[in-house]
């Protein structure tokens, strides 16, 4: 290898080294902050569902309305169409609910900027169907995207177990 390509092999690193840079210190600052502010804002969210979920309102709220659909990973996307996403009863619920728990992979890790382990992280629900009383509980894993920047769900576990009634 001559000089001047050694040269130009350098200098193409500098440069290559240097964009990564300037990309990843604005991915650390910025979409890193938006993270966490999605997260601490569905924690809020999940505070206000349990409120929600305990009053003996005439409408029924799920844990599915609080969450963004436009917001979901791909592989939720792929897994749960929006008018699935738009379900009105227990039965449908919990139809949606085990098309999620196929779709998700790992639920034992949970990423950085997750819900689960925070003191109101994980939201609780119940549903009745056929004389059976579901316990679920729900846990939100947030990471943004590295171009874009916005955060999104990456993980939505959920667990179900199913009651006597």
């Amino acid at each position: 290898m001559t000089k001047r390509k050694r040269i130009i092999f350098i200098v193409l690193g500098f440069i290559i080294a240097a964009a990564a840079l300037t990309h990843w210190l604005p991915y650390i600052n910025i979409a890193l902050n938006r993270a966490d502010d999605y997260r601490n804002n569905a924690i809020e969210n999940q505070v206000n569902f349990t409120l929600s979920a305990m009053a003996d309102d005439e409408v029924k709220t799920y844990y599915k309305d609080y969450v963004n659909y436009d917001n979901l990973a791909a592989v939720y996307k792929f897994a749960v169409s929006e008018s699935d996403f738009a379900a009105k009863t227990d039965s449908e619920c919990l139809k949606l609910y085990n098309k999620i728990v196929k779709a998700t992979h790992n639920p034992d890790r949970h990423s950085f900027y997750s819900t689960y382990g925070m003191k109101k992280g994980t939201a609780y629900e119940s549903l009745i169907v056929d004389g059976v009383k579901y316990s679920i509980e729900h846990d939100l894993d947030i990471k943004a995207n590295y171009f874009t920047f916005e955060p999104y769900i990456a993980k939505w576990t959920i667990s179900i177990t199913a009651e006597e009634t």
